[in-house]
């Protein structure tokens, strides 16, 4: 069976793929919606991204299930087909949310979070939000990064 490719560079699985949902038996295949979106993150946000520097997917889509079962909010991006978290694989995550920035690619959110770059793409919510996660007594805050 062949691989499907939502784009020249990232196939399905890639955005798709989580050891937790294996671990825990979560079906974390998307809905006709969802695809949809990843098509479009993959396409104009995800491609002209790799142009700038390679990356792997650490996370990309993740259903409901699969997003409450890791703590996350449910107005996540991710649930919806939004997003994903890139590791850069030549340059810090610093770097490549600098490199995002003066590259004026459409993007929702660039957060740069603890390892890795949450990057965002709704196509009728293009912000350019550039923030920086960081971790308190109190939870995860966000700061503007204006680097």
């Amino acid at each position: 069976m062949s691989e499907k490719y939502l784009s020249k560079n990232f196939t399905l699985a890639q955005l798709t793929f989580s050891e937790t949902a294996k671990r825990l038996g979560i079906n974390n295949d998307p809905t006709d919606r969802e695809l949809n979106n990843l098509k479009t993150l993959a396409n104009f946000l995800l491609e002209p991204l790799y142009k700038i520097t390679p990356f792997r997917i650490s996370s990309g889509f993740r259903c409901l299930n699969l997003n409450r079962a890791i703590k996350s909010s449910d107005t996540s991006h991710h649930v919806l087909g939004f997003a994903a978290d890139l590791v850069p694989t030549k340059i810090s995550p610093e770097e490549f949310a600098k490199k995002i920035r003066a590259s004026k690619i459409k993007i929702t959110q660039c957060i740069i979070e603890f390892g890795w770059v949450h990057v965002s793409l709704k196509l009728d919510d293009v912000r350019m939000q550039f923030l920086v996660a960081e971790k308190t007594k109190s939870g995860i805050k966000f700061k503007p990064f204006n680097s």
